[in-house]
């Protein structure tokens, strides 16, 4: 396909991001410094980052990164409730939630 049409296929799907992205503006822009989890509250498989943000409103999210190549599995335990806005995340019983994913992939979790 031309350029033109090739823009066009993916123009809706930057619209998707962006989005999201301002969406997320309140937990990027917070005067709250963004926390890396620590490895004692996880395990996991391949190149993955966990991190919380927290907005000034003290609302959190929680996001998890795989870096790739290769599969990523990260098993968080965090308190409270919690649900992912991208579904590569599920909770696995008492409090403990198993993201997964291959090459570059992510997930966040929203605070109920």
């Amino acid at each position: 396909p031309d350029a033109k049409t090739a823009f066009a296929a993916h123009w809706p799907e930057v619209c998707r991001a962006f989005r999201f992205l301002k969406s997320f503006e309140p937990w990027i822009m917070s005067a709250t410094p963004v926390q890396r989890l620590a490895d004692g509250k996880m395990s996991a498989k391949g190149n993955v980052r966990v991190y919380r943000f927290r907005n000034d409103a003290g609302e959190n999210r929680i996001v998890l990164l795989g870096g790739g190549p290769g599969e990523a599995e990260v098993r968080v335990k965090l308190p409270g409730k919690w649900r992912s806005l991208f579904g590569r995340t599920v909770e696995s019983g008492d409090g403990e939630w198993a993201f997964s994913g291959a090459g570059l992939c992510s997930d966040v979790l929203e605070s109920l």
